[in-house]
């Protein structure tokens, strides 16, 4: 829109009273603040702590490993040497309570330290620290570099927040201002289109008016007057119309004119709120530097001052240690002498101790082995008889079985037989009943025809003949039958 010629752009505006580059050259030798080096000192001082809970755990496990040493091997003779036999518990006892004596000693010592805010000390006297000072004064230049950074995000942030909030009332004005063209746009296209049905109007009144008369006649006054009042008023209609469409444009013209008025007013006061914002922030930072580089300079001087005396502190405290140490190892070698000594008696001890036992090991296993074997042939006597036993258990069993199922056999053929001579008189009463009925017939049937009967008669002869020699093949058969029965019988009762 041209109305828009001269607002503020979009982009961020350039950086006119700071930058990035402020920062660069103040911290190159910025040492850390109060806060942060308490923070460090406290983290060193933790794990010193923790160092130093881990050697006593350490030397409290190596000291119980060592009594356990001193006090183990087989049961009897720990508890022979536990029972007090003479100098070699006294001396166990001795070492022990120096052993325990010493590091309850070095553990009170490192105590008394606990509370100081001293960084422990390597083994050698001299003592350099540039690296720790270069290291925290890296760590420091870069806090400062996120500070810079968190500050430069939140000024950015805030700019685009008023930048947003600016483009917002534009949005807003230019909506009012397309809402008020859209509105003098839709009165002109009403009143265009009164224009236009106007005309229309005067155009059929001056058609119905104007027909077509005589050209001989003469024209009527009345008629040309009217004529001329009509075109008098359609032109006042125009000119009313046009006076009109001139106040609607001198109106448009006036409300752009006092948008684009607002959009300088605004853009105007965005770059001041935006210069005051810079120089307000320029003043800070050029304030915050101001009193970073005194602070700087104070707390170099006082770390140097401190540096001055930690150095002779840890000097005195380098000899000290030494001095203790010496004292500390000459103590161990005394202590690992007696312990040695001490050892070897008791290996020696140990070493006997272990020859009567291996004797008395040898005695009881021979006794063993004896008591052993005569067992073993208590129960191969004990077993010999139960197998006896038990043979002959299983043979009456046997015995018991082959009689009851050889009486099962006889019962069998019995039953067989008497089924069979039962079988045999019922087909011969059943033979003779048949016999009987046909001799009936026979005789029923001989008055008819004699020829006829007689070959039944024949027939029933050649059957009868039949049934008794199978009768003789039966009486054969059951008399076998009898003298295997007889056979099995006499098997039975001589199995051998």
């Amino acid at each position: 829109m041209s109305s828009l010629k001269g607002a503020p752009s979009l982009n961020p505006p350039p950086k006119k009273g700071f930058s990035y580059n402020v920062f660069d050259d103040e911290f190159g030798d910025y040492v850390s603040p109060v806060s942060s080096e308490d923070e460090n000192q406290k983290k060193k001082k933790k794990e010193t702590v923790k160092k130093k809970e881990k050697e006593r755990k350490k030397a409290k496990s190596k000291r119980a490993e060592r009594r356990a040493l001193e006090s183990g091997g087989d049961g009897e003779k720990g508890t022979s040497v536990r029972r007090g036999e003479g100098d070699p518990q006294s001396v166990t006892n001795s070492a022990v309570d120096y052993d325990v004596a010493d590091y309850d000693a070095g553990a009170q010592y490192s105590d008394d330290f606990d509370d100081d805010d001293i960084v422990p000390a390597p083994a050698s006297p001299s003592f350099d620290n540039t690296r720790e000072l270069q290291r925290t004064i890296k760590e420091e230049e870069a806090r400062l570099e996120r500070i810079a950074e968190e500050k430069m995000r939140e000024v950015r942030e805030m700019h685009e927040e008023q930048v947003r909030r600016w483009q917002q009332e534009q949005e807003v004005a230019a909506k009012t201002i397309q809402n008020q063209q859209e509105e003098l746009r839709a009165q002109i296209e009403e009143l265009k289109r009164l224009q236009e049905q106007k005309t229309k109007e005067a155009e059929q009144e001056s058609k119905s008016v104007g027909a077509p008369r005589d050209p001989n006649d003469d024209r009527d006054d009345g008629a040309n007057a009217v004529m001329v009042e009509r075109r008098q008023l359609t032109e006042n209609q125009r000119r009313r119309i046009r006076e009109r469409e001139r106040a609607v444009q001198l109106r448009r013209l006036e409300q752009e004119e006092a948008a684009k008025s607002l959009f300088q007013r605004l853009a105007q006061d965005v770059r001041e709120v935006f210069h005051e914002l810079n120089l307000s922030v320029v003043a800070s930072e050029k304030e915050r530097l101001i009193k970073d580089e005194r602070y700087r300079k104070e707390r170099e001087a006082k770390d140097r001052r401190e540096e001055l005396e930690r150095q002779e502190r840890m000097q005195k405290e380098a000899k000290e240690r030494e001095e203790r140490e010496a004292k500390f190892w000459s103590a161990m070698e005394d202590r690992d002498a007696r312990f040695r000594e001490f050892v070897e008696k008791k290996s020696l001890k140990d070493e006997e101790e272990r020859e009567a036992r291996w004797k008395r090991d040898l005695e009881d296993r021979e006794a063993r082995l004896k008591g052993d074997k005569e067992l073993r042939s208590e129960l191969e006597s004990i077993e010999r008889e139960r197998r006896d036993r038990e043979d002959k258990n299983v043979r009456e069993r046997d015995r018991s079985l082959i009689q009851t199922f050889l009486d099962d056999l006889k019962r069998q053929y019995e039953t067989q037989l008497e089924e069979t001579r039962r079988q045999f008189e019922l087909d011969r009463a059943h033979a003779e009943e048949m016999h009987r009925m046909e001799l009936a017939a026979i005789e029923k049937r001989h008055a008819e025809s004699a020829g006829q009967s007689d070959r039944i008669h024949m027939r029933q002869i050649e059957m009868l003949e039949s049934h008794t020699g199978n009768a003789a093949k039966l009486e054969k058969i059951i008399e076998q039958m009898h003298f295997d029965m007889e056979a099995t019988k006499k098997d039975e009762c001589n199995p051998q």
